[in-house]
């Protein structure tokens, strides 16, 4: 599974760190370099357990906890890696006193001791505003710690609360009520939904029961079920696993956006993100699931891109 891809030389330390870490927790590890020559990547990648992404991200996160919590920075940096790949979800902004007593609240009363990272994210201070986000597992841990919060579905405040994923937020009444009517249409399709609702309603964060199964295995239900001709009301709905994450290609500004399209063409997705980098180049990235089809589909990519 890749890791970490790193090309600037002053930063290819942290690889190194993470490398050697990793190996010393018993991790089979291996770097790999990709792309042209003159703009070559550096991919960190380690043979995990699991089948799926998730899965296997999670069997990483046990191996290097130990490690983690005994403030060892290459460990931090996995965590960190990992969580970022997956989409957040922003749940409030406020007052820095505010957004402190939901912290708080996170912390007394989550299931489990996985807040650090895999909780929620706290934004740094922005004038008199803080931010916080969640991500799709823990968000049910970090809604019910929201101010008078209210709670519209088929679940209590009991069971497993990671086996309900995140599948949308919103934040003003209008964007609330198109929410409510993605759950309806997801029940309709025989899905478990619960929706929480906090600001008098003016926020909510719908959740949908994944079960004992993956977030990947989620996906490939939900892609059965909302068949086209796509509702509307199913247009908010956007795979986890298409969060951008990994470089696997830089090329120069000059070739412009055509590499991006090709590559999204030819992976049959819209999953592939560029962004502009310094000494005027363009990197793409695509998430970890389609990084081996994308790298094949760049060794072989037309003369002209």
């Amino acid at each position: 599974m890749p890791v970490f891809v790193e090309w600037h030389p002053r930063r290819m330390q942290l690889l190194e760190n993470m490398r050697e870490g990793l190996v010393a927790a018993g991790a089979d590890v291996r770097v790999d370099t990709i792309g042209d020559h003159e703009r070559a990547l550096s991919m960190l990648r380690v043979r995990c357990a699991g089948t799926s992404i998730e899965s296997a991200e999670q069997w990483l996160l046990r191996l290097v906890k130990p490690y983690d919590d005994a403030d060892a920075d290459w460990a931090s940096g996995v965590s960190c890696l990992l969580h970022q790949r997956w989409r957040e979800y922003p749940m409030f902004a406020g007052r820095p006193e505010a957004v402190e007593q939901i912290e708080k609240r996170i912390g007394a009363m989550a299931q489990q001791p996985s807040t650090k990272f895999g909780g929620a994210r706290f934004g740094v201070v922005c004038g008199e505003r803080r931010y916080l986000f969640t991500y799709a597992r823990p968000a049910t841990e970090v809604a019910r710690c929201m101010p008078d919060v209210q709670v519209h579905g088929r679940i209590e405040f009991g069971g497993d609360p990671r086996q309900w994923l995140a599948i949308d937020v919103a934040h003003t009444l209008g964007d609330v009520a198109a929410l409510s009517e993605f759950g309806a249409g997801l029940e309709a399709l025989g899905f478990a939904v619960c929706r929480y609702e906090w600001r008098d309603g003016h926020s909510a964060l719908l959740t949908i029961y994944a079960g004992e199964g993956t977030i990947e295995d989620l996906e490939v239900r939900l892609a059965a079920a909302v068949t086209p001709p796509v509702p509307g009301w199913a247009t908010r709905y956007r795979p986890w696993s298409w969060e951008p994450s990994i470089w696997v290609h830089r090329h120069t500004d000059s070739a412009g956006w055509r590499p991006r399209e090709w590559l999204e063409r030819e992976l049959g997705d819209p999953v592939v993100d560029a962004g502009t980098m310094p000494d005027h180049e363009i990197a793409l990235k695509v998430p970890v699931a389609h990084v081996d089809r994308a790298l094949e589909l760049l060794a072989r990519r037309p003369a002209e891109l």
